[in-house]
């Protein structure tokens, strides 16, 4: 029994282990309010199942604003730095764009927002930034996070001033 038992997990661990990577280029559709756009992103297929392993890189194809995510996965769990940007274009007064089911935010044309960080097995580790920047408005703000658990000091600072520290 045990000997069948080691056969197969060692035929489990094999299949995964061998995995062929390969590369996906094409639509994506985020999960985050339904976003359209072009991602390409390594994965391997593993029963029947893909799983994102490697960079993930993606980019809006719409007309009112710019999302950009760059990012890394090992074995489908986000690990290592991750960088999102959206940025609204030029010649838009005001873009609405769905945050959560019933909530709206507006993003005016050209102000940019950035967060920055990086993922341990899955969570949040280590400093996050968060920058917004317009022609006539900055803000910055900046967290530390253990293990996914918001840890130690957090700094906000809006045109230069500091507004929240602690």
């Amino acid at each position: 029994m045990k000997k069948i038992i080691y056969t197969l997990i060692s035929i489990s661990l094999s299949i995964n282990l061998f995995a062929q990577t390969q590369t996906y280029n094409g639509n994506y559709k985020l999960a985050i309010e339904n976003t359209n756009g072009i991602a390409r992103y390594s994965y391997k297929d593993i029963d029947d199942e893909r799983i994102k392993d490697g960079e993930f890189v993606f980019h809006t194809t719409d007309d009112y604003y710019n999302i950009n995510i760059t990012g890394f996965y090992i074995n489908g769990i986000k690990d290592g730095h991750w960088k999102s940007s959206l940025k609204g274009r030029s010649g838009n007064s005001f873009i609405r764009t769905k945050i959560r089911s019933n909530e709206t935010a507006f993003l005016q044309a050209g102000t940019t927002c950035i967060l920055e960080g990086n993922y341990k097995n899955g969570a949040r580790n280590g400093t996050w930034t968060f920058k917004k920047e317009s022609t006539d408005f900055k803000y910055n703000s900046k967290a530390t996070f253990k293990n996914g658990t918001f840890y130690g000091d957090f700094t906000a600072t809006a045109s230069g001033t500091l507004h929240k520290r602690g």
